[in-house]
């Protein structure tokens, strides 16, 4: 399971953005999601109805897969989520000293990143193998 808290957003036509307080988040454990993003750009269409300007998820993941660079002590996880009305390309970097990044597009906003920290959790398990294809 990885809790990532975020830090910084990184918004493509503006300039980083600090947060302050907690709860923005990706939570990624097994096959499923859970997420609570601010958004700061461009958005193509109307959200659908009832829905916040953020990016919040919880539900299945679609296309989960998992890569370890040993060169340069990084697992990245590439991953596709949904909410009732959008499809979120998302790409999530952990390295070594716990920093991580998330990279999240849709056909309906502007690309936005996001910086910040794996926290530990509860009974973490840990996996083995170079790359992982659900």
């Amino acid at each position: 399971m990885y809790k990532f808290e975020v830090h910084r957003v990184n918004p493509v036509q503006s300039s980083p953005i600090v947060l302050r307080g907690d709860g923005y988040h990706l939570t990624l454990a097994k096959d499923s999601l859970d997420t609570y993003l601010s958004y700061f750009g461009v958005r193509y269409a109307r959200g659908g109805i009832g829905e916040s300007g953020g990016i919040e998820m919880k539900g299945h993941l679609e296309e989960y897969e998992v890569e370890y660079d040993e060169e340069r002590h990084r697992i990245t996880v590439k991953f596709i989520g949904r909410n009732r009305s959008e499809r979120f390309d998302m790409t999530f970097s952990i390295f070594k000293n716990g920093n991580s990044s998330l990279s999240v597009s849709s056909m309906e906003r502007s690309t936005i990143s996001y910086s910040g920290k794996v926290v530990p959790q509860k009974n973490p398990k840990k996996t083995s193998g170079k790359k992982y294809k659900s």
